[in-house]
C-alpha cells in the first residue's frame, strides 16, 4: 500500500489511480486506471473532455525506484473534445 502512495506522488497524477503493483524478475510493474466520471485533457488543445472509450494497454518505462526497474501499464482514454470537435487521445505527460 505504501508503494502505491509513493508512486502516485512521484508521478503527480490526479485523474488516475494506481490499481495494482506487481514485483517480478524484471522489476516492478504498476497498473494505472482512471478515476470514474473525470474529464481528461485533450492532447491537442488541453481542454477537458468526456471519456469516450479506451485504447489497448501500453507500457512505459519509469525512472527506477531504489535501483529497481519500473514499468507503467495503462490503457489511454479517448476524449471527446468540445473545442476541437473531434475525438483525440487524452494528454499523457
Amino acid at each position: 500500500m505504501l508503494l502505491k502512495s509513493i508512486v502516485q506522488r512521484t508521478l503527480g497524477i490526479k485523474n488516475h489511480v494506481v490499481k495494482k503493483v506487481e514485483q517480478n524478475e524484471e522489476g516492478i510493474t504498476i497498473y494505472l486506471d482512471l478515476y470514474k466520471r473525470r474529464r481528461l485533457a485533450c492532447s491537442r488543445c488541453g481542454t477537458p473532455g468526456r471519456v469516450r472509450d479506451r485504447l489497448k494497454s501500453r507500457q512505459w518505462k519509469h525512472p527506477p525506484l531504489w535501483g529497481i526497474p519500473v514499468k507503467l501499464v495503462y490503457a489511454p482514454a479517448r476524449v471527446s473534445c468540445a473545442e476541437c470537435e473531434k475525438i483525440y487521445v487524452e494528454a499523457i505527460p
